[in-house]
């Protein structure tokens, strides 16, 4: 297994700005968020290999604007040496890599243009990937969507779409333990381990705040849960890299255990 983080480090300071506004697009200021994202994105990749860190995901605003209208730079061609430094280091040193579109990315609405942007939105995220030289296993993480009144039908536009635009083929009720080894099953060869999110409920906010840090009792109670299973886990957890190592370490101790028991 290897466990991740999402997209920031807080143990790292930024050098420059990330992104910047609609309003003051030009291609001088793309170029330069552009090689700063790249360079802090690197500085990232090396902090993790060192710390065991094997798992990351990639910010979507590695480019802004990218899939916009108004972005008409050949960022692809410009950042291409850079990129592929990137997907090297990524692939020597066995990175699990994934990105995660904004939940603004919906290829089930009902709304044309949304679902056409949002397809613009997912090719940008498979150039990054295409550009880094990766291979199946880096995966794009898509939101679902609304049900929009009639969950079936949101169901089958969704797979619709999904066919239509993307070329690729896609458990209420059930525990962890009866429905891991479900979607595992639907993971092919070329698809590498399957991947899962991993989160705690923030106390006292509502429902769905990921939370601070950790809860080392439930994740133990979760790796138990799925034990024999093999998979990579991203932690969905707001002190980033800070609770991943904690993680890693609560792995080594249960590793640790099994082989004493027996």
């Amino acid at each position: 297994m290897k466990i991740g983080y999402p997209c920031i480090n807080t143990s790292i300071v930024r050098e420059g700005p990330s992104t910047f506004r609609l309003a003051s697009y030009n291609e001088h200021c793309l170029v330069k968020v552009v090689r700063n994202n790249l360079d802090h994105l690197e500085k990232i990749l090396h902090y993790n290999v060192k710390n065991n860190l094997l798992f990351f995901r990639i910010s979507s605003g590695l480019v802004p604007f990218a899939s916009h209208p108004v972005c008409k730079v050949n960022w692809q061609k410009h950042f291409a040496h850079q990129f592929n430094g990137l997907g090297e280091f990524i692939k020597e040193n066995k990175i699990r890599i994934s990105m995660h579109p904004d939940q603004f990315v919906l290829i089930n609405s009902p709304k044309e243009l949304v679902v056409e942007s949002s397809v613009r939105e997912l090719t940008y995220h498979c150039s990054i990937l295409d550009l880094m030289g990766l291979d199946g296993s880096a995966k794009i993480q898509v939101h679902v969507g609304g049900a929009y009144g009639d969950k079936i039908l949101a169901m089958k536009t969704f797979e619709k779409n999904y066919d239509t635009f993307l070329s690729y083929q896609s458990g209420d009720g059930l525990s962890v333990t009866n429905a891991f080894p479900m979607c595992c099953e639907t993971w092919g060869k070329m698809d590498g381990l399957p991947m899962a999110d991993y989160s705690d409920q923030e106390f006292g906010y509502r429902k769905g705040r990921h939370c601070t840090s950790i809860d080392l009792k439930d994740f133990r109670k979760f790796i138990l849960q799925t034990r024999g299973l093999d998979y990579d886990l991203m932690l969905e957890i707001k002190d980033k890299q800070i609770s991943a190592t904690k993680a890693i370490h609560t792995l080594h101790d249960l590793s640790d255990s099994n082989r004493t028991s027996r």
